[in-house]
């Protein structure tokens, strides 16, 4: 069917109903035409002597022969190509922090101390540091110690974090592919390797099951690198490029807003920095469970500080004396858009 055809068959109905009356003369049916039909411009579809009521139905008879014209002329057209693609303009998830308050979509990571790799902040006030500032999520990191961790050693830790996820509120399926964009800043400092500083953007499993994890973004303070990972299960140990796989590059943050992406689809993973690829693993390089159409990942933001990526926990150091505090973590966009 096509748009033209659609329309004649109107105008046939239209006129169908017009040829049930009886008109007193020619005059009146030339009056009732739509769309101020001219019978002099078209006198050749007409029979003389057939008085109103034949040339409406006539005219019927055209216009449901154009229709069908139209529509034999639609049909003949060649298919519009398909065409695929992230679909931007229809984000499955978009955060833009217009608020005034942290989203409701957030909640706070509940462990007291550290999330592994031995890090020394504490992790029990962190919503208080976060917050939303000039359209920005801003992720503090605070020496503000001593914090008790409820363990013999070590009892307290000096700094305070905030290390956010998407709980149950956004929860993320693979489908035909999902595209994953953060828009971030990490501060340029004036001690950058071994500063103690450790910032990162991921993705985990839902239901805390055999643990899928993808990391976007993580900056690394101990050795001054941006790194992309992502990790398997860690059932009976981990094999590097079997249950996990990372990727790293010497990187000393600018004080820019830079864009952090993966491309998470049914043959494998891709990583960007401002649109250049850091890091790719086809399906055969992954954990099975990292294409399972079936899993649902929930959106990860957080900053820790010290331990064996962070860095510079020895007396002195600078994570230590906390000369960089506060430091800030600042994230203006996130958008999860889908392959169409």
């Amino acid at each position: 069917m096509s748009a033209e055809g659609d329309e004649l068959r109107a105008k046939a109905a239209r006129l169908d109903a017009l040829a049930l009356q009886d008109f007193a003369d020619a005059e009146e049916f030339w009056a009732a035409m739509p769309d101020g039909w001219d019978p002099n411009g078209n006198e050749a579809y007409f029979a003389d002597g057939q008085g109103p009521t034949g040339r409406v139905q006539q005219t019927i008879d055209w216009y449901r022969w154009l229709a069908d014209r139209h529509d034999a002329e639609e049909a003949a057209k060649p298919p519009a190509p398909v065409t695929s693609g992230w679909d931007k303009a229809n984000p499955v998830y978009l955060e833009q922090f217009s608020g005034t308050g942290v989203p409701s979509t957030f909640v706070s990571e509940s462990k007291a101390w550290g999330i592994s790799g031995g890090q020394v902040q504490n992790a029990i006030n962190q919503m208080a540091n976060a917050s939303v500032k000039d359209g920005q999520l801003v992720l503090t990191a605070r020496r503000d110690g001593p914090h008790s961790t409820g363990l013999s050693s070590p009892s307290t830790v000096g700094w305070s974090t905030s290390n956010l996820h998407t709980g149950s509120n956004i929860l993320i399926q693979l489908g035909k592919g999902k595209l994953f964009e953060f828009d971030a800043t990490v501060p340029a400092m004036p001690t950058t390797q071994d500063n103690g500083m450790w910032p990162a953007l991921w993705m985990t499993r839902s239901d805390g099951g055999d643990t899928v994890e993808f990391d976007v973004m993580e900056y690394f303070g101990g050795s001054d690198k941006l790194g992309v990972a992502w990790h398997g299960t860690y059932a009976g140990g981990r094999v590097w490029g079997k249950d996990w796989w990372n990727a790293e590059q010497a990187w000393v943050p600018d004080g820019k807003q830079h864009r952090f992406a993966m491309e998470w689809m049914p043959h494998g993973l891709k990583w960007f920095v401002d649109g250049v690829v850091v890091g790719t693993r086809t399906k055969d390089q992954l954990y099975p469970r990292c294409t399972d159409p079936s899993i649902k990942m929930r959106l990860r933001v957080g900053v820790q500080v010290g331990g064996a990526f962070g860095g510079n926990t020895s007396p002195g150091g600078v994570a230590t004396s906390g000369t960089l505090s506060p430091w800030e973590f600042k994230i203006s966009e996130i958008r999860v858009s889908s392959w169409v």
